[in-house]
């Protein structure tokens, strides 16, 4: 007659449990990633421009209003704005948006700019990472 050797192993109960707790575990870490829990680990460039070109026909002069906003979640260093074939540099080294931070300004242009008509705005910089960051919007020239 044989003799049948048992072995040794963990229940059925106890495997279904680690199992379960598994998988709970790796779905909560994804909704923690998929929430922006983990969002210094994503490096985000959202900034929201907000561009005003303003002419003033009876002295033909005319200025940039500008408003910007850093939405997203990594330091952002403007550097120029460009409107038409003119471009101007923000500072001596720029402006600087921490997350969450907004700036606002006004820049006289030189030039001719015609009322009703549409310009193009560049906005340029670089990330806190160093990579190179530009917003270009077009603009239409109001009357004052």
């Amino acid at each position: 007659m044989k003799t049948l050797k048992r072995r040794k192993a963990i229940s059925s109960m106890l495997g279904t449990i680690m199992v379960i707790s598994i998988t709970l575990v790796l779905g909560g870490l994804l909704y923690a990633y998929s929430t922006g829990m983990f969002g210094n680990l994503t490096h985000q460039v959202d900034i929201s421009p907000s561009v005003t070109l303003v002419v003033n026909p009876t002295s033909n002069s005319a200025y940039v209003d500008y408003s910007f906003a850093n939405d997203g979640n990594i330091q952002v260093v403007l550097k120029s704005i460009s409107v038409g074939n003119s471009t101007f540099t923000l500072g001596s080294n720029g402006l600087t948006l921490n997350p969450g931070q907004s700036v606002q300004g006004s820049l006289s242009l030189s030039g001719s700019y015609s009322a009703g008509s549409y310009y193009t705005v560049t906005i340029s910089g670089d990330t806190s990472s160093g990579q190179p960051f530009s917003e270009t919007l077009s603009v239409p020239a109001t009357v004052e």
